[in-house]
């Protein structure tokens, strides 16, 4: 056992091999030797030797345990399955084998059944941290973030050193925006496994959320350094880097993270943005066009795309681009009132005024949709409905100089002079 516990696997198998020679019925023999070809990962040879102890000892459940444990390690996850069920039904309370197939049938989606394993692995073994970590990933999954913090706090109270715990209890905070409580969860995650690349990606998205760039492109950093060739430092990298305008900085890396991750429709995308932040809009159109062929349901790409067509004048396109993202997603204000520019452009006034007025009823508080209706409302010549229309732009915005002027024009078109002077003095006043 010591040449096991050193992970001397090759000299273990050698080992338990000449003990079998002298002593061929031997089940612990048999049970040692099959786990060290798993150690090895000598998976075939594994199952053979635990099949022989079965022979030997068919009620052993631990063998059933342990093949089942080879064949999800072999990705056969229905022969594992059917191990882990045989374990169980072998010794009815094996918690560790109602854990074990709880994960296998949490990764193939049956959710539910998981729960049941999970659940009956604590009754069996309650002190077991693991079961607990899982039903809070379950609680996750499902957006139960409250939830998921009382099973991962369980599991830090019967083991403080789980820095899965941690580390999940602190996605759970970031899930409710109680940022300060994520950081304390990850820095205890930092604190117990320094190579942990989950928790510097996490963390570093909590500090982006933060608006601490440079926090954020340290953790980033260090997830590098973990892991050279994980994409996702890169292209979290190349966003903060896109925020804060280092543009050939953020393609940089996003070109790293495209290399590594050709698939990744989303590092395509912010890619995109940089080009166009820079002026190279052919460029940018072409990444575009890239994120929407790998993933063509992301209405954020589709929107990204009508706004550039927008800006170079090609309204149709942009018009159909932009119906494309409200398709995908209803409830984003910005795709109403961007396609209302495109539809004003193009001289459909009244679809304009429903998408600006769309735009409102989702998001009352946003400028450009009340400042683009009040115009619209003009041009119509519905102008005390304009003049409304300004005086909420105003009200939201008090320092906009644009409403104060065009409210004018308002004003002078209903023969309201003194009050247009006014707004004309108080537009030049904030234009200075």
């Amino acid at each position: 056992m010591a040449l096991m516990n050193r992970k001397e696997f090759d000299a273990a198998v050698d080992f338990f091999t000449r003990v079998l020679r002298d002593h061929p019925e031997s089940v612990e023999a048999h049970f040692c030797l099959g786990n060290a070809h798993v150690g090895r990962k000598d998976y075939p040879n594994a199952l053979e030797i635990f099949g022989k102890v079965l022979k030997i000892a068919p009620n052993e459940a631990a063998v059933y345990f342990n093949r089942g444990c080879v064949y999800q390690k072999m990705q056969d996850s229905v022969q594992a399955f059917a191990e882990y069920t045989a374990a169980i039904a072998t010794k009815p309370n094996y918690a560790a084998a109602y854990y074990n197939r709880g994960n296998l049938l949490f990764s193939t989606g049956r959710v539910d059944e998981a729960v049941v394993d999970f659940e009956r692995a604590i009754l069996e073994n309650p002190d077991d941290a693991d079961p607990y970590v899982a039903l809070g990933l379950v609680k996750l999954v499902r957006q139960q973030a409250e939830q998921a913090i009382e099973q991962f706090s369980k599991a830090i109270e019967r083991n403080p050193q789980h820095a899965k715990a941690y580390g999940n209890r602190g996605n759970a905070w970031e899930m409710l925006e109680k940022y300060d409580a994520a950081l304390a969860d990850y820095a205890k995650v930092e604190e117990l496994n320094p190579r942990d690349v989950k928790m510097f990606l996490n963390r570093a998205m909590v500090r982006f959320k933060l608006g601490d760039n440079e926090a954020a492109i340290a953790d980033y950093g260090e997830a590098m350094k973990v892991a050279p060739n994980n994409s996702k430092s890169y292209a979290g990298r190349g966003h903060v880097y896109l925020r804060m305008k280092h543009f050939q900085k953020a393609i940089d890396d996003f070109n790293e993270a495209i290399r590594l991750t050709p698939n990744d429709g989303v590092s395509w995308m912010r890619r995109g943005q940089a080009y166009i932040a820079q002026g190279d809009k052919d460029r940018g159109i072409a990444d575009f066009q890239e994120s929407i062929r790998l993933r063509a349901d992301n209405w954020e790409v589709w929107h990204h795309l009508g706004m550039t067509r927008l800006n170079l004048g090609a309204m149709n396109e942009a018009v159909s681009d932009l119906t494309k993202a409200i398709e995908l997603n209803p409830t984003n204000p910005g795709g109403y009132s961007s396609r209302g520019l495109a539809l004003t452009k193009l001289g459909r006034l009244e679809e304009a005024l429903n998408d600006h007025e769309t735009a409102i009823k989702l998001n009352g508080t946003l400028v450009s949709p009340h400042f683009n209706r009040a115009l619209i409302l003009r041009i119509l010549n519905r102008l005390e409905e304009s003049l409304a229309a300004f005086d909420r732009v105003i009200e939201l915005d008090s320092k906009n100089a644009a409403a104060y002027k065009n409210r004018a024009g308002v004003y002078q078109l209903l023969g309201k002079e003194d009050l247009a002077h006014n707004d004309l003095q108080k537009a030049a006043e904030l234009a200075k």
